[in-house]
């Protein structure tokens, strides 16, 4: 049987490069890693071929985009020469996904930087260089700050949750919803401004009075 694979609503536009699995049954909870399953791949035209099998008739199909699940549907390969499957349009959740990568990776290297910077600051005050530390200074308060990076969370969870909803799917919502909440909290955790509040109040105190 060939299977088609297409976004709801939209048949002109065929999945292509979506992981699917075969199964010869329905897996459960406990055994699902232990089951070996047919993986296949939709080809351009958002198609796979599943061969009959006489001994297992009846398959399980699962279609997954990345790591979310898409659709399970049920078959009897070999019954009809071609099926359509439709799957939610998880366009809208792809993009975050995405999007939640880039600023991980951002957030990776401001805090690196960050720690970097904080690291000469207290060196060169240790040994007196205070036109060090003020050069230092000015570049810590240049990086990206808790609420710049929230901003930019909040704006890209907002449009997402905008196109779910358009498209009336309530999963990618909440699976968007989830990723950014993840990188909010990874941000408020790593980027909290009392800790830089703190340590600008100690190298002050350092400073020579004059």
């Amino acid at each position: 049987t060939t299977i088609s694979v297409y976004p709801r609503g939209n048949v002109q536009n065929p999945l292509a490069g979506f992981r699917c699995e075969v199964f010869d049954r329905m897996p459960s909870r406990d055994d699902a890693e232990e089951l070996e399953p047919l993986k296949l791949s939709t080809d351009r035209q958002g198609q796979i071929s599943i061969p009959a099998d006489p001994d297992s008739p009846v398959k399980f199909l699962y279609v997954y985009s990345g790591t979310a699940l898409l659709a399970r549907v049920p078959l009897i390969p070999g019954v009809e020469a071609e099926m359509a499957v439709e799957v939610p349009d998880d366009s809208a959740r792809l993009n975050v996904e995405g999007e939640v990568a880039l600023l991980k990776s951002e957030l990776i290297d401001i805090v690196a930087t960050r720690e970097v910077l904080m690291a000469r600051i207290r060196t060169a005050a240790d040994r007196g260089r205070w036109d060090d530390v003020d050069r230092f200074l000015r570049d810590l308060r240049q990086l990206p700050t808790l609420d710049q990076y929230q901003t930019r969370i909040e704006t890209l969870q907002v449009q997402a949750v905008y196109a779910a909803q358009q498209a009336r799917d309530r999963v990618a919502e909440s699976r968007i919803k989830q990723l950014c909440a993840s990188v909010l909290e990874s941000a408020s955790k790593h980027l909290d401004p009392f800790r830089l509040t703190e340590f600008r109040r100690d190298i002050e105190s350092m400073r020579p009075r004059m």
